[in-house]
């Protein structure tokens, strides 16, 4: 049987929002190409450090991603399928894969490329028949999302959909502040081109 590759919810996000990383925050592009400008605070720097099963897991993760890239350059439809089956039979019970109603990608890590882009667009397109909303975050600044129809993608630090800025734990700047609890917010999911602010914490 087939370690799972997905996992749902945590202390921040609702069980119904399945959670895919790239890869872990080891190996993140962003991080590597310097375009992070809060490597020192990245909270899944932490979570791989203080927890040894969080590294192992997005090592699995990233693998199965890789698997994902090289059938999509073959047969698209079939990688796209591929993917979403383990979305639904990774879940722990039945009940919970009929009421899923989001992805997030990348609690840690970032796109590599443009392929990972367009992958990410196809199974968002795919999840938005069945009325699924797909989401991430990015530094990747230097990447193209203008083809980006169905995946909401939030720039940290820049628009694309929307913006996501972190800012100081104490900041008193006027604007829309993340609440830190997914479960009763859902502005990073709608493609609505705002600037949320989220204190470092």
């Amino acid at each position: 049987m087939n370690k799972k590759v997905f996992s749902y919810g945590n202390t921040k996000l609702p069980k119904t929002t399945g959670i895919f990383n790239l890869c872990p925050q080891k190996d993140c592009p962003s991080n590597k190409l310097g375009l992070c400008d809060i490597s020192n605070k990245c909270y899944a720097k932490k979570a791989e450090r203080l927890y040894p099963q969080v590294l192992p897991f997005r090592n699995r993760q990233k693998r199965f991603w890789l698997k994902i890239r090289s059938l999509y350059l073959k047969n698209e439809q079939k990688a796209i399928d591929t993917f979403l089956n383990r979305f639904y039979t990774d879940t722990p019970t039945k009940k919970l894969r009929y009421q899923l109603k989001a992805l997030r990608f990348n609690e840690s890590g970032d796109f590599s490329d443009q392929l990972d882009i367009s992958i990410m667009e196809s199974i968002a397109k795919e999840l938005a028949y069945s009325d699924k909303k797909t989401y991430t975050y990015t530094h990747r600044i230097d990447l193209d999302f203008s083809k980006c129809k169905y995946l909401t993608v939030s720039g940290s630090g820049f628009m694309v959909h929307n913006e996501f800025n972190t800012v100081p734990k104490k900041s008193q700047l006027k604007g829309i502040y993340c609440p830190m609890d997914c479960k009763k917010c859902s502005l990073c999911l709608k493609p609505d081109h705002k600037t949320i602010l989220c204190r470092l914490h």
